[in-house]
């Protein structure tokens, strides 16, 4: 069953702002759909696309949505945070609040580290395809500056033909044989 987050309960889950979840949106990364004018952005997109444990809501308490991190695995030091449990959690001393919050913390690096590495390869992505698109305008400019100069050659080669075409008219003077009653008819020389 694939459930979904409308934008905000996303924005709250994550930390990210709007624009970001947008980009990873266009991006392909999180799949979406629109009900009732609202964008829902699918649990497990969110969970695999960011590193999260969001649990899917029961279909008995479909407004509620319970979020439950179980462990994470930490690059540098290989150990594991603790159990925390975000809904209903109570606060019973500032040791408690202090692991909270660090946990909290480390599990908003980890979602930020995978935003940057995303992305990064969205930028990599953006640039090949701005290079792509710079050597297609070069190859056109090329194609562009030999055209032209193709057509000032064939300007060149008609006028010096229309010339010579004059001047054997012009030598012909009034000898009217097939060719020059042929050009006459053409309407190149009365």
């Amino acid at each position: 069953m694939n459930s979904y987050l409308n934008l905000e309960e996303a924005i709250e889950v994550t930390g990210l702002n709007e624009k970001t979840l947008q980009r990873f949106i266009t991006a392909g990364y999180i799949q979406t759909r629109i009900e009732e004018q609202l964008v829902l952005l699918s649990i497990s997109d969110l969970n695999k696309t960011f590193g999260l444990n969001l649990s899917e809501p029961t279909p008995n308490n479909s407004s509620e949505l319970k979020i439950e991190v179980t462990s994470m695995e930490l690059d540098d030091s290989e150990m594991e945070v603790p159990l925390v449990e975000l809904q209903n959690a109570t606060i019973t001393s500032p040791v408690e609040e202090q692991t909270k919050n660090t946990s909290k913390n480390k599990l908003e690096d980890s979602i930020l580290e995978k935003v940057i590495a995303l992305q990064d390869r969205l930028i990599e992505d953006k640039e090949s395809q701005i290079s792509e698109q710079l050597g297609e305008i070069r190859w056109l400019r090329t194609r562009i500056e030999k055209l032209e100069d193709q057509a000032e050659k064939d300007k060149i080669l008609l006028l010096s033909g229309n010339q010579t075409i004059n001047r054997l008219i012009e030598l012909n003077g009034n000898k009217r044989g097939w060719f020059g009653k042929t050009l006459t008819w053409l309407g190149n020389k009365e």
